[in-house]
């Protein structure tokens, strides 16, 4: 009975130590429409991708009181290179990007500078901890004058290249339209125009 308990103690250690667990992020910014905030979502995963780098996602989407068939989400990216370890904004493979639609307004934030900390799990690669403290510029729409704003938090994810590459999937193609808007029109013609 007694070896028994000790392999279930060990098992439930083993366990615990490896990191599984679900995947769940918590974010703070800020974002002038939105102001000072903290979001939180468990919609949350991370693939290896080629060149040696892994991509972790998160997103969280409400809908407006009024209810729409388009709900306003807030979308973050982040790709490092695929060795654990504390990486640079500007390093080879280093990209956080931050996508938000709030009250059909779309706004995109890129890291300008700032650190990425991650590590997976204690006995297997199947899940990740990331933490990241960096200051973003936005992008899109153009401000008038350059502003950075604060991005700071920790995403522990599962890997999962159907959740990751679906959330990739869903919102790269808003990041590419929005940054190709952003180098089309001069610095702060978007904002004048509000």
């Amino acid at each position: 009975m007694r070896r028994l308990l000790v392999t279930a103690i060990l098992i439930a250690f083993g366990t615990a130590a490896s990191g599984c667990g679900g995947s769940y992020s918590a974010i703070r910014t800020a974002h002038p429409p939105l102001g000072h905030r903290k979001f939180e979502t468990r919609e949350a995963a991370y693939q290896f991708t080629r060149g040696r780098i892994i991509e972790i996602v998160a997103v969280r989407q409400w809908t407006l009181p009024g209810g729409e068939a388009v709900p306003d989400y807030e979308y973050l990216y982040v790709s490092v290179p695929d060795t654990a370890g504390t990486y640079q904004v500007g390093d080879a493979g280093v990209v956080v990007r931050r996508l938000v639609r709030s009250q059909r307004e779309e706004f995109l934030y890129e890291a300008s500078s700032g650190s990425v900390k991650y590590r997976f799990a204690w006995l297997t690669k199947d899940h990740v901890e990331a933490r990241f403290d960096v200051m973003t510029e936005q992008a899109w729409p153009a401000p008038a004058e350059k502003q950075l704003w604060a991005l700071s938090g920790r995403i522990k994810a599962n890997e999962s290249v159907r959740d990751a590459q679906g959330m990739i999937n869903k919102y790269q193609d808003t990041i590419e339209r929005l940054r190709a808007q952003a180098s089309a029109e001069p610095a702060g013609a978007a904002s004048n125009e509000r």
